[in-house]
């Protein structure tokens, strides 16, 4: 185990392994739901786990979700495994591709 993070250093990152999944989604719910956890005046957060070649997909949109946050009146998120889903002017699109989402951003933004 690392040793005690100093005052303003990064917290150590603590895996935790759930026996049934159903207690791991309950987990993840109330996570997005209460969006700040904290004990004892200390944040916690919490993050699903991803493979290496699940967070290395959800990691190619992260341009394209970079160009959304400028853009206003759009929702987006990513889906599991790595989707991204979109939201304009009330009609929903999800891509697999980060190319095909750039080239959709590009149509709206002109």
């Amino acid at each position: 185990m690392n040793a005690i993070p100093s005052a303003g250093g990064r917290p150590r990152a603590v895996v935790t392994r759930l026996h049934y999944y159903s207690d791991c989604a309950e987990i993840l719910r109330r996570a997005r739901e209460l969006q700040q956890i904290k004990t004892r005046d200390i944040a916690i957060s919490v993050f699903p786990d991803y493979t290496a070649k699940t967070a290395r997909a959800r990691a190619a949109f992260n341009d394209v979700r970079r160009q959304l946050r400028d853009i206003g009146g759009i929702r987006f998120g990513i889906l599991h495994p790595a989707k991204l889903h979109i939201t304009h002017d009330g009609k929903q699109r999800d891509f697999i591709s980060p190319e095909e989402a750039a080239k959709f951003v590009k149509t709206i933004t002109g």
